[in-house]
């Protein structure tokens, strides 16, 4: 993690770095997949560096892969706020303060700023940095099942299927998320996860050809982990959702250009 110093005076930079994955320059956070106990382990350090001065942006990094990661486990939408986070961990800080960490977090991770007209939106980014809301699949909303049901039956439906595509058709259901969640960034997440299991379906009809088990059970024959080729974490009833997208029924859009590639302008998220 060259050029990464964390350390203080009673803090060595290893501590802080025995935390954080490997960085990759302008990788999506939600790349990183945190696993539980990670997001533990971090989350008690920041209660502890957030609180001190000297600490408070040398914790910035850290700050930015758990809040974003907070977002995808807990947010289920409605108003964003600094008080919501600082409340979970313990903390008050000016907004401007929060602020501040944060654009030097994004700053170490390479994630460009997110801005609508004027505005810097950083609550906005973290929450999309998250990747795909499960906390919304948790609490029983029905839009995540029926937004990507769709766009995996429309990409099922069409006669490319690739990135591109999965983008588009996600862009043109856009109407179907909830209004925090109309970005391209979300577009880019949702279409790299439709992408996947499109992609998923058609490997379990080449290896076990379709026998009336589910997709999921042929392809945890195939392999056990196939779980972890999931562009990001998805748990719990997130991985319910994911069964049942597997068994999702082709569905066909007839626009005036069907299948027609558009130029995606969020296309770094996959690199």
């Amino acid at each position: 993690m060259e050029g990464f110093d964390c350390g203080t005076e009673n803090e060595t930079p290893q501590t802080w770095k025995q935390l954080l994955p490997e960085r990759i320059i302008g990788q999506p956070l939600y790349r990183y997949r945190l696993s539980p106990e990670k997001f533990e382990q971090i989350e008690t350090k920041l209660r502890t560096a957030l609180s001190v001065d000297t600490r408070r942006f040398l914790a910035a990094p850290a700050f930015c892969l758990w809040a974003s990661d907070w977002f995808r486990r807990s947010y289920q939408g409605g108003r964003q706020r600094w008080r919501d986070i600082g409340n979970i961990l313990g903390v008050d800080l000016p907004q401007s303060e929060w602020r501040d960490i944060t654009d030097r977090g994004f700053q170490f991770w390479g994630i460009e700023p997110c801005v609508t007209g004027k505005r810097t939106e950083r609550l906005a980014n973290l929450a999309r940095q998250g990747g795909f809301p499960v906390a919304a699949v948790s609490s029983g909303a029905s839009w995540p099942k029926r937004f990507l049901e769709r766009t995996v039956g429309e990409l099922l439906g069409s006669n490319r299927s690739d990135f591109e595509i999965a983008f588009e058709i996600c862009e043109r259901n856009g109407a179907r998320l909830p209004g925090t969640w109309r970005s391209d960034q979300m577009y880019a997440i949702c279409g790299e996860l439709t992408f996947k299991i499109v992609e998923l379906r058609a490997h379990a009809d080449k290896k076990i050809p379709a026998d009336g088990r589910p997709y999921s059970t042929r392809l945890s024959q195939i392999d056990r982990d196939w779980r972890d080729e999931l562009p990001m974490m998805l748990d719990g009833a997130a991985g319910s959702l994911i069964d049942t997208l597997l068994e999702a029924k082709k569905a066909f859009w007839h626009g005036e250009h069907p299948g027609q590639a558009v130029d995606v302008s969020c296309a770094r998220w996959m690199a």
